[in-house]
């Protein structure tokens, strides 16, 4: 969205939201379809790639992390969604450490 806003002097940012129509009404709804569906569509490639070259073809647990997942909560794509999953595990990794100075 950024690369849209900054890169072409007629294009304005938009919002990234969840959209039910692939095709937009206006030029805001066409470049907020093509940013939601174009990341659906590349998630749900990596996933497939990933289950069957490294796990058989046996669906793994897909947790999605960061903000935008939210944007993706009605769709099946994710088994659960942790915005914050990052700052939680250097969160424990910080409590960890601070354990093993103090010892």
């Amino acid at each position: 969205m950024k690369a849209l806003a900054s890169g072409t002097s007629k294009l304005g940012a938009v919002e990234i939201i969840s959209k039910q129509d692939v095709l937009g009404r206006t030029t805001n709804e066409s470049i907020q379809s093509g940013l939601y569906f174009g990341a659906l569509g590349a998630m749900k490639e990596i996933i497939h790639g990933l289950t069957e070259q490294n796990f058989k073809g046996e669906k793994p647990l897909i947790i999605g992390t960061g903000g935008f997942t939210t944007v993706y909560r009605a769709t099946d794509i994710f088994d659960h969604i942790v915005p914050d999953l990052v700052l939680k595990g250097l969160f424990i990794a910080h409590k960890i450490n601070q354990k093993s100075n103090e010892l």
